[in-house]
């Protein structure tokens, strides 16, 4: 195991070594004591860390020698009997004994629907991908399942039709996929089929269920689906197409903040047009919170009153954290500590909450609706487009998201640390600083998000 060098995993034939769960979550625990003790920074999904991870276990066991329990031959192989461990891309996968195989699929995506932190259209999606997954392989042992099942999966899914016809209804996967290929070799004509983004939206749900199990779960210890690309020279290809979202900048803040919504318009229904009338709802605040928070739209929208807090005398927000690229929780926490901004509290936002509060809104944008895929933000989305654009902010790539980027750069120019910045808007850091030590102080965030300042008057609405 000394030599082993990852290339050759298939031309493994000597026999293995069990052990234990507690070794490897042991041992990987005491590694990133170690390095971080010595302030070495290394994700634990590195291939250097599992490298080192690998060697060690290889000078633990010649330290401490076991009883080989069996022979390995890849073509004697069965179910009942599979290696004690096994090596996916470099490292070492935990060891697969009847007794330790852990759980199945369906039951850690059943965990992971018990996670409060999981959103209801997401999980609906998610569901839908873990049944296909499991037409296509089973319902594997998620100890088991490697990065090429991962991959054969999405390969599959490439042929699935897009739009399932009566006689499609409630089937498997590979009983859809020989309708349309059948339908498509009857009429001549070609099959629609799923496009990139859906698959990839089955590989991010996967990916979040794995990330659910890893330690300090240990129901997992690394995830198969994380890297992987549905069609790589179509994910470049759609890479290429793709409009970046771009900041707001000085001129377009200044413009919306002085737009009919936040110096008079006309009516509810009249919101683009100058007026009299302003109306401090969700139109109002939305992009005020936004701004001063760098939380995503939806993140915002569904926030409840309970959801603001105080601590040593400090407001804030209690934000859901999801990770950007999987929608996974990196920690036993499922949300993030914001302060409340002090120009929200000079614009008049604790007095806002109070009356929601008064009124028993449990909801604090209760004048959102939630539409049928979950989402409470997606009718305020489109009318912010339509907005934007009637007040002369024309630019497709400056959509509410714009938001979170003009806060990172606020936050940037204000020297707010880094680790603050990921921090504040709901970023992993991807080390193995990760889940160790404590969190920043209320204190600490409260003075670094005040650093958070725009070039624009809003002493207008301060005068509320």
């Amino acid at each position: 195991m000394d030599d082993y060098d990852p290339r050759e995993a298939d031309k493994v034939d000597h026999e293995m070594m069990v052990i234990s769960l507690d070794d490897i979550a042991d041992l990987t625990a005491r590694l990133v004591g170690f390095l971080k003790a010595r302030t070495i920074s290394i994700a634990i999904e590195d291939r250097d860390f599992q490298r080192l991870r690998d060697e060690a276990m290889g000078q633990y066991l010649s330290l401490y020698p076991m009883e080989p329990q069996f022979e390995f031959d890849r073509e004697k192989q069965s179910a009942s009997a599979p290696p004690s461990v096994v090596f996916v891309n470099g490292a070492m996968q935990p060891p697969l004994l009847a007794t330790e195989r852990g759980v199945r699929l369906t039951e850690l995506f059943a965990k992971y629907k018990g996670w409060s932190g999981a959103e209801p259209a997401s999980l609906d999606e998610w569901e839908r991908g873990v049944k296909r997954f499991i037409d296509v392989h089973g319902n594997m042992y998620v100890r088991e399942i490697t990065a090429n099942h991962i991959d054969e999966f999405m390969t599959t899914l490439r042929r699935y039709p897009r739009g399932l016809t009566k006689d499609m209804q409630d089937q498997p996967v590979a009983k859809v996929i020989e309708i349309a290929n059948k339908r498509e070799h009857q009429t001549g004509k070609p099959v629609n089929r799923i496009g990139t983004a859906t698959i990839e939206k089955y590989r991010a749900g996967l990916g979040a269920i794995f990330s659910h199990g890893l330690p300090p779960r240990n129901i997992v210890f690394f995830n198969p689906a994380k890297g992987l690309t549905p069609d790589a020279e179509t994910a470049k290809k759609k890479i290429r197409k793709a409009k970046p979202r771009l900041s707001y900048d000085d001129n377009d803040v200044t413009t919306i903040f002085n737009s009919p919504v936040y110096r008079g318009q006309q009516s509810k229904g009249r919101r683009s047009e100058p007026g009299s009338v302003t109306i401090r709802d969700h139109c109002f605040w939305l992009p005020l919170l936004a701004i001063f928070t760098g939380a995503r739209l939806e993140k915002i929208g569904q926030l409840l009153c309970d959801d603001v807090r105080r601590e040593d005398e400090i407001d804030f927000f209690w934000i859901q954290t999801i990770d950007d690229e999987e929608q996974s929780i990196k920690s036993g926490s499922a949300r993030r500590r914001v302060p409340i901004h002090p120009m929200l509290v000079q614009i008049g936002f604790m007095s806002y909450l109070e009356e929601r509060r008064y009124k028993h809104d449990r909801r604090l944008f209760p004048g959102l609706t939630t539409s049928p895929n979950g989402k409470r933000t997606k009718a305020f989305s489109q009318w912010w487009g339509r907005y934007n654009h009637a007040i002369g902010i024309t630019d497709p790539k400056k959509v509410f998201h714009s938001f979170r980027h003009t806060f990172v750069d606020a936050a940037k120019r204000g020297k707010v640390p880094r680790e603050i910045r990921k921090s504040l808007v709901g970023h992993s850091l991807g080390d193995v600083h990760d889940g160790y030590g404590s969190e920043d102080s209320i204190e600490r965030l409260a003075e670094e998000i005040a650093k958070v300042t725009y070039c624009v008057d809003l002493s207008h609405l301060c005068s509320h």
